[in-house]
């Protein structure tokens, strides 16, 4: 009896050992699985992340460009403006010193008429 429990005993060992190494095996592969199901979850989110950043950039510089060709618009037509009111007030001075030399000289023909009465 004892031979036959030493050996029932050395199969339960075997038979324990294997099953813990097929539990250590399990283990393992389950927490692979889920180290690559983790990695590949945040090798996408780096992705869409990449993706998102890269269209929030080319918007930003759309917005840019757009608000830059505005100002240089609006520019434009500030100087535009400035140089028009400049040739305005260039041609009411020349109005303005012509009729007053008109007027001045009005008021010369019209005392010298004067004296002469």
């Amino acid at each position: 009896k004892l031979i036959t429990f030493l050996l029932s005993w050395r199969i339960l060992k075997r038979a324990r050992d294997k099953v813990y190494e097929e539990l250590v095996n399990v283990r393992h592969t389950v927490t692979q699985e889920q180290e690559d199901k983790v990695k590949n979850e945040l090798d996408l989110l780096k992705q869409k992340t990449g993706a998102e950043i890269d269209h929030l950039r080319l918007t930003a510089q759309k917005v840019y460009e757009q608000e830059k060709q505005l100002l240089l618009s609006s520019r434009e037509a500030a100087v535009a403006d400035r140089n028009d009111s400049l040739r305005k007030l260039s041609d009411l001075q020349d109005k303005y010193y012509e009729l007053s030399d008109a007027y001045n000289s009005y008021q010369t023909t019209s005392s010298a008429k004067i004296s002469e009465y």
